[in-house]
């Protein structure tokens, strides 16, 4: 019975901890871990931002919900999560996914290039509109992989 209740507490705990890592996970974009992330980069993307809630009109309580999984069909957050898109790097100015830079970003936050690698595949997918692209990509991710990785 012992081995039993600490069994139930590690699964409880781990929950509780994997619960508390997604809400912290979600602040940075996908790829940058805290950890590797300078001082620069998260003025970086404290700055795009705020110029994609600008370029985009999106209303920032709908990116707020997105932080918690709730991902809007709201075509201005569309075009805020592709202007952020841009400018990481993540995919160019026509929409296209810089695989590349993806691959090595999410491997890196993951430490699995192999799940990295099928994250991208699976979630990593050309639709009908850039912006389309990258809505659908930041929700996959965010659904499919263990630490609800994000870019907001």
């Amino acid at each position: 019975m012992v081995v039993s209740y600490h069994l139930i507490f590690l699964v409880v705990y781990r929950k509780n901890i994997m619960m508390n890592l997604t809400a912290f996970l979600i602040v940075a974009f996908v790829c940058y871990a805290n950890a590797e992330i300078t001082a620069e980069q998260k003025e970086k993307l404290k700055e795009y931002h705020k110029a994609c809630i600008v370029e985009s009109g999106v209303n920032p309580e709908v990116v707020k919900q997105s932080r918690q999984g709730q991902f809007a069909e709201d075509e201005k957050f569309k075009i805020h999560l592709f202007c952020i898109s841009k400018k990481i790097g993540f995919q160019n100015d026509a929409g296209e996914i810089q695989t590349g830079v993806l691959s090595k970003k999410v491997g890196a936050i993951l430490n699995d290039q192999k799940l990295a690698d099928q994250l991208i595949s699976t979630c990593a997918q050309a639709k009908e509109n850039a912006a389309e692209t990258t809505f659908q990509t930041v929700k996959c991710f965010f659904e499919k992989s263990p630490e609800h990785i994000s870019i907001l």
